[in-house]
């Protein structure tokens, strides 16, 4: 639901039609789908195995919301990763349905919680926001990275470009960590500044003292201070040494101050 959130809370405010489709099992996750009358999809079901269903339904009876049970087939199986001869039940509304602060909240990556009135049954609507972890760079110690924050639970996303890095590093919110790795000093220092212009929770900059202060002299000379709320060697003190040790040793102070553990 949080990745399709902005553009549902736009659609509504425009007074655009959009609906949007999710798993009304919260151990199915939190993913959503949302479909403009043009066509337009955002955002897909469990790898997008349910999402042609879902708009055929919205389509035909359930225009105006409500719930609608789908066989989970050989193919759903195999792509959702469900058992084959179950049943999933999906909630379906429209996104005027859904009420503004909770749409707010979402965009803001807060957990929320509502209830709708979906064909007379009564739903309570419970989300938790998935913390991302975006790592900027390529190398050994990023590919840990993603690895570790995975097996946390988070949805860790490597970037090696910082054509794709900063766009995806400019949203991240409290509950969020950036992780920016690299030699090249512009080309990291410019990933560590889209960090800096978020609201990241947690800001790691990887890399011995000298590439901090170089790091730190070229936001300067391009007229961003150095803050507080970067952590920089990033990483708690546990005598690592090997790209896995460093990936661990970094995901953990991350947890760490984005459950404020640790404070900046």
């Amino acid at each position: 639901m949080y990745d399709v959130a902005l553009s549902v809370l736009s659609c509504v405010r425009a007074g655009t039609d959009i609906h949007v489709a999710w798993m009304i099992d919260p151990d199915l996750g939190s993913e959503a789908v949302a479909f403009t009358p043009g066509g337009g999809k955002l955002g897909e079901l469990r790898s997008g195995a349910f999402d042609q269903a879902v708009r055929e339904v919205i389509s035909g009876s359930l225009a105006n919301g409500g719930l609608v049970k789908l066989p989970v087939g050989p193919a759903e199986a195999l792509a959702a990763g469900l058992t084959e001869g179950s049943t999933v039940t999906i909630g379906v509304v429209p996104g005027e349905s859904i009420p503004l602060n909770a749409l707010s909240d979402m965009v803001e990556r807060r957990p929320v919680e509502f209830e709708l009135d979906l064909e007379g049954e009564k739903v309570v609507c419970s989300f938790d926001p998935l913390p991302r972890a975006v790592i900027s760079g390529s190398g050994p110690i990023a590919d840990a990275l993603e690895t570790v924050f995975g097996a946390a639970g988070w949805a860790a996303t490597q970037a090696p470009h910082f054509e794709v890095a900063g766009g995806l590093l400019a949203t991240l919110s409290a509950i969020d960590a950036a992780i920016i790795i690299g030699h090249d000093v512009e080309v990291s220092s410019r990933a560590l500044e889209s960090a800096l212009g978020s609201q990241a929770g947690y800001i790691g900059s990887v890399g011995s003292k000298e590439m901090q202060r170089a790091r730190e002299r070229w936001l300067e000379l391009n007229g961003v201070e150095w803050s507080q709320r970067v952590r920089g060697p990033a990483g708690i003190d546990i005598g690592a040494s090997t790209p896995g040790e460093i990936a661990i040793s970094i995901a953990a102070e991350a947890i760490a101050v984005t459950r404020g553990s640790i404070h900046n």
